[in-house]
């Protein structure tokens, strides 16, 4: 699961920042269900907003063809997911991310989503408030004039969960470094000294 944060999520986002969350294919097509029904990106046009991303959780590689399965179930009720179904509070994109979740049966991860509160509390809220961490010290480096380049780590591809914008989404994460994921990473250099410190989102 991947949770993706809107597009330059690192001078723009709050905590007050409404997200968005949608699921990923193992090829990295987003998924997503918002006020214009259900809609699919492949992975070579993924929408800029989704550049961005948070991993919420993912299953291992034998999972994968499952996973696509089982998405691909969910989206054929068309009905459930329709533009006209659709409501900002109570028939939104966490509630096609949690009935994905639930129809895999994953061990902890559906567990969780059998409900909104337990779903945010268990996955949501630990990656969002590490995310509000590493933004405040990304702030608070530009401030004092460190320069923040980016640095490109080996990628690979891995199963997820996302979310951007002004709901909440499932979907790819591409990153995966030394055991731990991270969507971007970046290299902070302070002028003159040129100290370098490397931050993973």
């Amino acid at each position: 699961c991947v949770f993706v944060l809107p597009v330059c999520f690192r001078s723009d986002y709050s905590n007050a920042t409404d997200l968005h969350i949608a699921v990923t294919t193992s090829g990295g097509d987003i998924v997503e269900f918002d006020r214009d029904g259900l809609r699919r990106h492949r992975h070579e046009d993924n929408p800029r907003d989704w550049r961005q991303s948070l991993l919420v959780g993912d299953v291992p590689e034998p999972w994968h063809y499952y996973w696509d399965e089982v998405l691909e179930q969910i989206c054929g009720d068309s009905t459930r997911w329709s533009i006209a179904r659709y409501e900002e509070s109570s028939h939104n994109c966490y509630t096609f991310v949690l009935a994905f979740l639930q129809a895999l049966s994953y061990a902890q991860l559906s567990d969780a989503a059998r409900t909104k509160t337990s779903f945010c509390e268990k996955y949501i809220v630990p990656r969002t408030t590490t995310a509000g961490k590493y933004i405040s010290l990304y702030r608070r480096l530009r401030l004092t004039g460190v320069h923040v380049q980016r640095h490109q780590p080996k990628q690979r591809l891995s199963k997820s969960v996302v979310a951007t914008g002004k709901d909440l989404k499932v979907a790819h994460t591409k990153a995966k470094t030394n055991g731990s994921i991270c969507s971007n990473t970046y290299t902070a250099r302070s002028h003159p000294r040129q100290t370098l410190c490397t931050i993973e989102e």
